[in-house]
Formats: C-alpha cells, sequence, structure tokens
C-alpha cells in the first residue's frame, strides 16, 4: 500500500522513474527473458565498430574481435541478434557513445560481462498570477542590448523536452498548416524553428498529454491570441521534442536522443521538466542515471545550458531530483507568488554532496497554454522552464556570455529568501538584476570533503567589474533561527538537536575584499574538529555583504579513526523528521573511505520507536546498492565481507512514521 501512496502522490506532480536503473545482475531475475530495452555503452575506441553491425554495413570488419573480450564470431552474433527482435528499433545515441535497444535480462548480462556498461531504459511518468513580473522578466523586456532590440529572448532557442509542443495554439505559433499528417515542413512555423516525436519517431512532435505545451507557454509564449498569456522570452524560438507518449511514460533513451538533436539545431538551453526522487519503493534505491548526466555534459561542453526541474518530493532533505547527482545542470525549485517555498519543492543536497538545488522560480497555480486554451498547473515542473527562458534573454542581452557566466549572473543577482542553501540555492531569479551583473568566480559550486581533525583549502578567484569593493563574508551563526549554516541532519527547524560544530572559527578566508575593476584570489580554508558529527553541512559565501549567494556543503565522511586489533569503529547520530509523507521523509547520507582490500564491513542502524520504518543501504564504489535483510524495524543491520577499497556510502531512509527520530548508527572495520 505505501508503494501506491507514493506513486499517486508524486504523479500529479511531476515526473518520476517508473523503473529501476542499475547494473543489470540485480534486474529481472523472474523475467530474465522478457525483452525490454536497455541502454548499452560502449567504449569510445570502440563505438564506430559495433554501430557498424548493428546498422549491418559489414559483417566482416577487421578488428570487430577488439569489441569485447569474446570470439569474432560469438561477438558479431551476439550484436547482430538485436536486429532480429521483434518490433526492434536501434537507437543510436552518439553523444554517450552507446545505443538503445530491446533485448532480454540474460542478453543484457551477457553484454555486461563482457565489458560493456548496461543500464536498464528507464521510463519516466509525467507529473502533474501572473509571473514574469515576480521574476523581472517585465522589466527586462523594456531594456536593450548593444543593438538597440528589446530583450525578449530574439535570437535564442529552447528545446522543450517533454511530451511535445501543441505548435497550433495562437500562442505558440499558430502553425496550423506546417504538419500534413507525420511530415512536418518547420520552416513554414513562426515558433517552432524543430520537432520530432522520438515516441514514434516521425517529425510531428504534437503534444497529446498537455504538459509540454504548458512548459513551452511559461518558456516562451508570444501572446499571439492578443487576450492570451506572454512568456518570459515571447521572442524565442522553440525546439519541441517529444520524449514521453499519450500515458506520460518517457525513456531515457529518448531523452537522449532529444538532447542529441537539440545539440544539432544549435539550442540555447534545454528544458528538462522530468525527475526522480533516489527512493522509490520499498527496498529499492535507484542509482544515479550516468548516461543521463553523461548526455547533459555533452551539451553543457557544447555551450548548451541545461535546467532541470529539482523534484516534488519535498519538504525532507536529500529528496532532490536523482539526476542532481551531477554538477552540469541548474536545478531549479519552487516558490510562490510571495516567493515562499513551494511545499512540495525538493530539498538537497545531491547525493554527492554538493548543493541543490540552484535556483529557484515561480512553480505555484502557474497560469500557461495547455491544449490551445489555458490551464494552471502546479511543480518545479512549471518553475525549470521561467529559468530557461531567463537564460534566453541573458543570451540575447549578452552574446558573448559562456553558459557558467550567465548561470552565475542569475545565481548572483538572486532574490536571497533566507531560507537553507539545500533548499533556494542562491535563491529566486531576477532576470533583470542578472542583465547588470558584475561578479564572476571562476567556480560555480564549493564542495569539502573533510574528515573530522583535518583541514582542507581551495582557492576561490574573484572578479569585481562594478564600481564599489566587494566585502566578502561567510554566514555561519551560532543562531541557526535563519538556518544559514545548517546540519543536515535535522529537518526540523524547530528543534535543532544535533550537535553542530562548524562555525565561523572553521571556516577561513585569505582575504575579505575585492577591489573594483579587479580579479583576486582568495584561499577558503576549513578546519574541523576531532569531535565533528560526520554528515554533510552546509552554508553561504556572500560576495558582496549579504548579497550574491554562492551555496557551499561540507561533507565529514563516517571514517573510523581509532584502530584496536585490526578494528575500526564509530559510533554517531542522526535526527530525522518524515513529516507524514511517504516516501520522502530525510535522505542521510554517510561516505566513508576502506583502505585495504578484503576489508569486512559491519553497519548497525538503531532507533527507539519500533513502529517506525527507517531503512538501511549501502553503496559500494562501483555504484550499486545493498539493503538491510529487515527493512522493517529496528535494529538493521548490513554484513559485507571481503569488501574491496574504496569509497562506500551509508545511506539512511526514514521511509514511515510520522515525527522526528534520534537514530543511532556503527560502523564497523575489519581488515
Amino acid at each position: 500500500m505505501k508503494k501506491q501512496i507514493l506513486f499517486f502522490g508524486i504523479f500529479a506532480l511531476f515526473f518520476v522513474f517508473a523503473v529501476q536503473a542499475a547494473n543489470v545482475q540485480s534486474q529481472d531475475i523472474n523475467s530474465a527473458d522478457e525483452l525490454k530495452s536497455y541502454i548499452v555503452v560502449v567504449e569510445t575506441k570502440n563505438y564506430t565498430k559495433v554501430m557498424s553491425v548493428l546498422n549491418n554495413e559489414t559483417q566482416n570488419n577487421v578488428g570487430i574481435q577488439q569489441i569485447s573480450s569474446i570470439s569474432q564470431p560469438k561477438a558479431i552474433s551476439m550484436l547482430s541478434d538485436l536486429k532480429k527482435k521483434p518490433n526492434q528499433q536501434i537507437k543510436q545515441l552518439d553523444i554517450i557513445h552507446g545505443f538503445a535497444a530491446k533485448m532480454s535480462a540474460r542478453k543484457a548480462e551477457d553484454l555486461r560481462q563482457q565489458g560493456y556498461k548496461v543500464y536498464l531504459d528507464r521510463v519516466f511518468h509525467i507529473l502533474l498570477q501572473n509571473s514574469t513580473i515576480q521574476v523581472g522578466a517585465n522589466d527586462a523586456w523594456l531594456m536593450m542590448n548593444t543593438s538597440g532590440s528589446n530583450l525578449t529572448g530574439n535570437g535564442s532557442k529552447i528545446a522543450i523536452i517533454d511530451t511535445g509542443v501543441d505548435y497550433t495554439h495562437p500562442d505558440l505559433g499558430n502553425c496550423t498548416t506546417s504538419c500534413n499528417n507525420n511530415d512536418c515542413n518547420w520552416s513554414t512555423c513562426s515558433k517552432v524553428d524543430d520537432g520530432y516525436n522520438f515516441v514514434d519517431n516521425n517529425n510531428n512532435s504534437m503534444d497529446d498529454n498537455g504538459h509540454g505545451t504548458h512548459c513551452a507557454g511559461i518558456a516562451a509564449a508570444d501572446n499571439g491570441s492578443g487576450n492570451g498569456v506572454k512568456g518570459v522570452a515571447p521572442n524565442a524560438k522553440l525546439l519541441a521534442y517529444k520524449v514521453c507518449n499519450k500515458e506520460g511514460e518517457c525513456q531515457t533513451s529518448n531523452i537522449i536522443l532529444a538532447i542529441q538533436r537539440a545539440i544539432k539545431y544549435n539550442a540555447t538551453v534545454i528544458s528538462i521538466s522530468l525527475g526522480s526522487n533516489e527512493i522509490q519503493a520499498k527496498g529499492t534505491i535507484v542509482n544515479p542515471d550516468e548516461t543521463l548526466q553523461e548526455a547533459i555534459k555533452n551539451a553543457t561542453n557544447k555551450g548548451i545550458l541545461v535546467v532541470v526541474a529539482a523534484g516534488n518530493g519535498g519538504p525532507g532533505i536529500g529528496s532532490i531530483n536523482i539526476i542532481s547527482a551531477g554538477e552540469d545542470a541548474i536545478f531549479v525549485g519552487a516558490v510562490n507568488k510571495l516567493d515562499n517555498l513551494a511545499s512540495f519543492t525538493s530539498i538537497g543536497p545531491g547525493i554527492t554532496g554538493i548543493n541543490k538545488p540552484d535556483l529557484l522560480a515561480p512553480g505555484v497555480n502557474i497560469n500557461s497554454t495547455c491544449n490551445k486554451s489555458y490551464t494552471s498547473m502546479s511543480g518545479t515542473s512549471m518553475a525549470t522552464p521561467h529559468v530557461a527562458g531567463a537564460v534566453a534573454i541573458l543570451k540575447q542581452a549578452h552574446p558573448e556570455w559562456n553558459i557558467n557566466q550567465i548561470k552565475q549572473a542569475l545565481m548572483f543577482t538572486a532574490k536571497d529568501l533566507e531560507k537553507r542553501p539545500i533548499a533556494q540555492g542562491s535563491g529566486r531569479i531576477n532576470i533583470s538584476a542578472a542583465i547588470n551583473n558584475t561578479i564572476w568566480t571562476d567556480k560555480t559550486y564549493l564542495h569539502f570533503t573533510v574528515l573530522a581533525g583535518e583541514t582542507k583549502q581551495t582557492n576561490l578567484t574573484i572578479t569585481n567589474n562594478g564600481s564599489e569593493q566587494l566585502n566578502l563574508s561567510i554566514f555561519t551563526s551560532d543562531d541557526f533561527s535563519i538556518l544559514r549554516v545548517d546540519c543536515l541532519n535535522v529537518s526540523d527547524e524547530s528543534n535543532m538537536s544535533c550537535n553542530i560544530n562548524i562555525n565561523s572559527s572553521s571556516i577561513n578566508l585569505s582575504n575579505n575584499t575585492i577591489s573594483t575593476k579587479s580579479s583576486q584570489t582568495i584561499n577558503i580554508s576549513v578546519s574541523l574538529p576531532e569531535n565533528t558529527t560526520p554528515g554533510t553541512y552546509s552554508g553561504v559565501l556572500y560576495l558582496n555583504t549579504t548579497s550574491a549567494v554562492l551555496p557551499f556543503t561540507i561533507t565529514v565522511p563516517a571514517q573510523p579513526k581509532v584502530c584496536i586489533n585490526g578494528v575500526k569503529n564509530i559510533s554517531f547520530d542522526s535526527y530525522v523528521d518524515n513529516d507524514s509523507v511517504y516516501g520522502t521523509g530525510d535522505i542521510l547520507h554517510y561516505p566513508f573511505f576502506v583502505e585495504k582490500n578484503e576489508t569486512n564491513i559491519t553497519i548497525i542502524t538503531s532507533w527507539i520507536n519500533s513502529s517506525k520504518d527507517i531503512d538501511l543501504y549501502l553503496k559500494f564504489p562501483n555504484g550499486s546498492y545493498t539493503n538491510s535483510t529487515n527493512l522493517n524495524t529496528t535494529p538493521e543491520t548490513i554484513n559485507i565481507t571481503n569488501a574491496a577499497a574504496g569509497w562506500y556510502d551509508i545511506v539512511i531512509n526514514y521511509w514511515n512514521g510520522s515525527g522526528s527520530e534520534n537514530i543511532n548508527t556503527s560502523l564497523s572495520l575489519i581488515n
């Protein structure tokens, strides 16, 4: 029953993963011969050879045996057989050097055993005022670039990767004659510059759901009807890519193909209002999707910003969209029209400890286009295209800015709502202020991994192009009423019960001022006491007194230090608060390092109230997970024998039960 409550609760708001993607050895135990879609990643040096076999270009390619550790005939046979499957469609995913195809779990496991990286092709499900004034778009429209043109996004292209776009809507081009059945001539459409339907493999990207049209309107509707809506960047062009079917099911491979096409058609920014929280169902934990992250990274390397919804799984700690494990995209949370955090907006940090979300935008009761009409929707899905539209305007205003400068302009001019950085990032976007940004840094995020009792340092170069001196400060008040530095073991703002050892004396700046019209490199030093509680901490570096917010996170690993007869032990307390929401309670991460191979690991998590369900997982260095054999009551234990050296991650999820709970976790390493 819990699984059903989780599914339908999320379905009303945003995209979620319905299927776990992980290494295939843990998949499909009871349906090994059922055909499913998998993504296979090939080594770069072998990619051309593999695709030549799959595309029937050759059956005797010289060196084909190099694509696998198996013999040449078997290698050719395994790949060629994929073409023979019923209704097979090989999707060539060039930007990740991979392909997607239907195959059995047995075949997928065979390929994995031969050295390929194999992932289940995840299926996403759609989630389900005048916000342009709130984000400063109306003021930006009155401003001009150096050519004397008003800043409305003209010359920019916004790729909407979603359920498609109703290009016949009067506010989205009114392109009623551009398509004949599934054959579209996008050169005749004033708004949509390119479109493709990756579900049915044709170029008619008509929306048969409504979600994508709503997002497109928020980003770039032009009020063509005269009595409709105007999006953030009304003169921007759209790239309309349909990756979800009518029921809102969206395959990862289709999303990768859409990103690939957006790169080809010179998108300025890509808007993706889909995602997943990490823990989906009882006993199931979803790995970060490396294939999608690689596609996003490829786009950013090409100079295209990717904007992604933070997710609607809040307000629990660590409920951020799983894709946020990668730092390349801008992740967007939601606020209402009063700039209060939306009750559903997901909270960071990401699994890797970096601060997410990056920014906030309006996402509650947003009125926009929907199937030749208009409707209001809520979700971080709605917040995301606000930021995509903002990027389009900034690119028109400053075509010389690179994507890091655009991201920083939005971050350093955002309205600081004085919320936890893991909830607000830098704050709510202000486009008109971003156009005039004068502060730059060589890093867009700061993350430290520091053992208790040790010191870590990093350099940060700050450029001040403004007319006034910058005064730097780290906010680390011991009064946590405004929560600027926060132990992420704590989610109940009225009960700061965990032991916080990071304060103003822990973080030092080599210099506190940056002169006008100058650049300077400062050193940031983080020194932690021996008794610092393991976990992740967040805070902000103000680049100008109390403005220009650059969030940072500090991860303190649960690293045993005392060694007695080859045994290392550590014990620490955590504090969690589920808020009676299924699947969206705190998700706490405690990384630790195993120094030697053949180490035995024992982890025990316990709590007082046995009626509450807190689940224990362990992430291995290769990205796979295991969980406690007892997933229902206290205590929960994980025993691993002969573990390999490397970084591991203890993951604790407050699955079921209302209110707060103190838990104790012990870690033992035996060499």
